[in-house]
Order: structure tokens, then C-alpha cells, then sequence
């Protein structure tokens, strides 16, 4: 019977590095060095089946490029989930607003945020996915975030807590990925200010206190700060000057192709 092993020994090393690269199964930091490191690592990846594919791809003479996408579309990362929902939302909308990904909010990161006239938050899970972590996330989503979503796989099992939670659901094949609404997300009214304002930067801080209390402040130390601006700016304008400083972030990617 020949085994995963056996079909990743026929692959050229070459091919094996740019596959494990583009795929993202191993990051350019790790320890790998051999073909047999690589191979290893893929072993733990990839299903008999995938083997069996990808040897055929290869067989067939399409490049490792032409392969890897194939194979990202069947098991999508975070990256092309992100580029092709966002393509999703622009073929439904004329204007989807502004997106940023990887925003760190308090003990957490959400995938996407999008501002279009609410705050939209966005995480996803694939079954590339770790979901130990999804009810934390969801519970710092919920203190920062207007709308919040979850993307997930057709027939990932969550068992978490869903309410307010908007749920998009994606189906993956060799050549698309089609995600479909589910639920629709509730308004957040349960926003913590001071945990908004913690995601502001220092001069962030200090621009804010300058424009609502008209004048510099003594102090430019960020707890105090914080002190006074939350508690004598209303949450709703805190919420507003949120949204606004997250587009004047750089977007981290590129969601357009």
C-alpha cells in the first residue's frame, strides 16, 4: 500500500518548499531544514487523500503555484478567506466601507473590522482553526464592536454562545469559496468605552483631549488620560472618535485583487 509518505518522497524538494510556504503549513521561521523536516511537518497536515492529489496536480504538469491555489481553496487560511469574503460583500454592495484586518482589541485580535456607519467585527474559523479561544474572542468582540460576526466552515461544530452574533457560513472547492448569511448580527448596546479607549495610542489620547476639553493637558501619562476622557466624554462620542481611528489605520493586507 503506498502511504502520505510515499507520495510527499516523490515531490521534488523544491516543489516541497514553495508548497509549504504559499499554503502557509510552515512559516519561514520555523526549524525546518531538510527534505524530511518538511515532509514530517506536511505528514501531520495532510490527509491520504490530499497526497493523492496533489501527485496527480503534479503528474498532471501544473505548476506548484497552479496546485497550491487549488489546495488553498479546499482548505482556505485566513488570508484568503478575508480576500474572497470581502470580494463577497463588493459583489453585494456598492460600497462596503472601510475594512482593517488584524486589529488587536483588549486580550484578543479580530480578524476583520469593517466601518460603515457601524463598527462591524469579523472573526474566522476554519477547521485550520484552533476554536478554544472563539467564546473569549467573541466576549472582547462584544465590548468593542457594534456588529459582530463569525465566519466559519459549513460543518464546524462551535458549541459557544451565538447571541447577538451574526453567523456567515463558507463551502470550499477547488476553484471558489461561497459563503452564505446565516444569521444576521443584533446591535451591540453593551460597548465598553473604556475598553474602546484602550486601543487608542497616546497621541491618540491626546488629540481627543484637546478637542473636547479645548485645551492641553497637564499631563500626557496615558492612565490619566483615560481617566478623563472617559469619564467626561459620553460613551456615544467615544464610540464615534472609535471608529474614526480605526480608518486612520493602516490596512495590515490587501483585500483587494
Amino acid at each position: 500500500m503506498v502511504t502520505k509518505l510515499d507520495y510527499l518522497l516523490k515531490l521534488p524538494f523544491d516543489f516541497i518548499l514553495e508548497f509549504s510556504y504559499v499554503t502557509r503549513f510552515i512559516k519561514p521561521n520555523d526549524n525546518y531544514f531538510t527534505k524530511i523536516d518538511y515532509v514530517t511537518r506536511l505528514l501531520k497536515q495532510l490527509t491520504l487523500e490530499d497526497c493523492i492529489n496533489i501527485n496527480n496536480h503534479y503528474d498532471d504538469g501544473l505548476s506548484c503555484k497552479e496546485i497550491s491555489h487549488k489546495f488553498l481553496y479546499n482548505y482556505p487560511n485566513a488570508n484568503i478567506l478575508k480576500i474572497e469574503f470581502y470580494n463577497y460583500l463588493s459583489l453585494l454592495n456598492d460600497d462596503v466601507g472601510y475594512f482593517i484586518c488584524e486589529v488587536p482589541i483588549p486580550n484578543s485580535r479580530v480578524d476583520m473590522a469593517r466601518i460603515q456607519n457601524n463598527s462591524y467585527a469579523y472573526e474566522i474559523k476554519s477547521k485550520r482553526d484552533n476554536i478554544k479561544r472563539l467564546k473569549k474572542q467573541l466576549n472582547a468582540m462584544r465590548n468593542i464592536f457594534e456588529m459582530n460576526y463569525i465566519i466559519i466552515e459549513e460543518d464546524l461544530d462551535l458549541n459557544v454562545d451565538l447571541n447577538h452574533i451574526g453567523v456567515y457560513k463558507f463551502q470550499t472547492n477547488e476553484d471558489e469559496i461561497n459563503f452564505i448569511l446565516e444569521k444576521e448580527a443584533l446591535v451591540n448596546n453593551n460597548i465598553d468605552s473604556k475598553k474602546q479607549l484602550s486601543l487608542f495610542t497616546r497621541d491618540n489620547l491626546v488629540n481627543l483631549y484637546m478637542k473636547y476639553f479645548d485645551k492641553v493637558p497637564k499631563s500626557s501619562e496615558r492612565k490619566l488620560l483615560l481617566a478623563a476622557v472617559s469619564t467626561q466624554v459620553p460613551s456615544d462620542i467615544i464610540n464615534e472618535e472609535f471608529k474614526q481611528m480605526l480608518i486612520s489605520r493602516p490596512q495590515s493586507i490587501s483585500l483587494k485583487t
